[in-house]
């Protein structure tokens, strides 16, 4: 994400959870503006956020992040900018590359008129998770999985505000800045990898049968 443009922090919260579970990492995707935001952008602020998270919080870098997808307001007119193909890179990084294991998530507020897509994306996808995802209708719902000590009030929770949150991550991202500008000079040359590089078709089994995902 460029350096001169403003994060989107109001569409991702990171907040702690108590006793030894998992950190909450909640992603808003319908606080986007998709005319401000490509979805790489936002893709690359959550990657952004998980690292900082690890180096900051040792607490979810040894008990993992509980994971909150929450699609309220998103329709099918932002279904219909989204990119398949790199949903599956960063789930390929999610569950492979990521500073941060996901131990649970939980997608909620799903609209009517994105159910069908939303879940053949996830149904299709042949990377076998070992971590269970459950699709719940509301934030009612999810008081019931994760309890009211650990979410934001906005969720029914007893855990302070989204807005604290966001702000916390705000500045912390700031703080981060050359770190990330620095972040350009790094890398790798995949044409110097020794053996047969695997195909992002060959790892999602776009070319022979899905394995099933673990749903709830």
């Amino acid at each position: 994400m460029p350096c001169n443009k403003k994060v989107p922090t109001s569409g991702n919260v990171s907040s702690a959870m108590g006793d030894s579970r998992s950190a909450m990492f909640i992603t808003r995707f319908g606080q986007f503006d998709p005319n401000l935001y490509m979805l790489r952008e936002i893709y690359h602020f959550s990657a952004m956020a998980m690292e900082v998270i690890a180096l900051e919080n040792d607490h979810a870098s040894l008990a993992g992040i509980c994971e909150i997808i929450d699609l309220e307001g998103v329709n099918s007119d932002k279904m219909r900018r989204f990119d398949r193909v790199l949903f599956r890179k960063w789930w390929n990084w999610l569950y492979n590359c990521s500073p941060l294991k996901v131990k649970e998530m939980y997608i909620i507020n799903m609209p009517k008129d994105i159910q069908g897509t939303v879940m053949f994306l996830y149904n299709v996808l042949s990377m076998q998770v070992n971590y269970p995802i459950r699709v719940l209708k509301n934030s009612e719902e999810l008081i019931e999985h994760i309890g009211k000590d650990s979410l934001p009030e906005e969720y029914g929770g007893t855990n302070g505000h989204l807005g604290e949150c966001v702000a916390y991550m705000e500045d912390l991202l700031n703080s981060y800045r050359g770190y990330f500008e620095q972040d350009c000079n790094y890398g790798t040359i995949e044409e110097l990898r020794p053996g047969e590089i695997a195909t992002y078709e060959a790892e999602f089994g776009a070319s022979g049968s899905f394995r099933r995902l673990n749903w709830d």
